[in-house]
């Protein structure tokens, strides 16, 4: 077991490179080195080497949200020893590794969605992910600035701050320092729902313009 503190980003950074973790309190994020969340880890979550395979030519940092985390930790070829005649789960394992990002969820067409798409996209993942009982509601307990929930809407501060700011007003969330509450998590999920619906009718109908062949012969009345 190590305690990590939120002054020991760069030692916890190297851990990072070459061990699998798993958080046992607290949070941290990975980030690029400008900053842009990679993924995020809370407790119970796996983060190791083979998170970032595909990423080696990122330059990666790990930081502590909280004043101290405590986490395990493992050299990945012990790890890899460990599940030595495991193949399925050892697959399994990296798997998870490979694709835990926070984003992972929502990425799909992200460009394509509007700044309140995405936000509510984020909202309802952070919520799944991180969230305790705050009463009759529910908090996203890992604390995020202004900055880190911009980071994971794909936007400038200023857009992110706006379009939460909307979301107070009209009820949906609440602030409880950096932590963010949701205040009503049955529009919360309509309203995800909604985006995946007009999703799947718009794949639906980009598939069936496919399916119409530019040669295909015209009735003539």
């Amino acid at each position: 077991m190590l305690t990590i503190k939120k002054r020991d980003e760069d030692s916890f950074t190297h851990l990072l490179k070459t061990h699998s973790i798993v958080v046992r309190r607290g949070a941290f994020k990975v980030t690029t080195e400008n900053g842009d969340i990679l993924a995020l880890a809370a407790g119970g979550d796996l983060i190791g080497p083979a998170m970032h395979l595909s990423r080696m030519e990122v330059r990666l940092r790990a930081k502590a949200l909280m004043p101290e985390i405590e986490v395990c930790a493992m050299p990945w070829n012990h790890f890899e020893k460990l599940m030595d005649g495991r193949i399925p789960l050892l697959k399994l394992v990296q798997v998870q590794l490979a694709t835990n990002l926070m984003t992972m969820s929502v990425a799909a067409h992200w460009a394509k969605k509007s700044l309140r798409e995405r936000a509510l996209l984020v909202l309802k993942v952070l919520r799944d992910r991180f969230s305790v009982r705050y009463g009759q509601f529910k908090m996203i307990d890992i604390p995020l600035t202004k900055i880190d929930i911009a980071s994971l809407m794909s936007t400038v501060q200023e857009s992110a701050v706006r379009v939460l700011s909307e979301f107070r007003e009209d009820g949906l969330i609440a602030a409880n320092g950096k932590r963010i509450v949701i205040l009503d998590n049955v529009r919360l999920d309509r309203l995800v729902q909604e985006i995946h619906e007009r999703d799947r009718q718009k794949a639906e109908g980009e598939e069936n313009g496919l399916e119409e062949s530019p040669n295909s012969p015209q009735s003539h009345d």
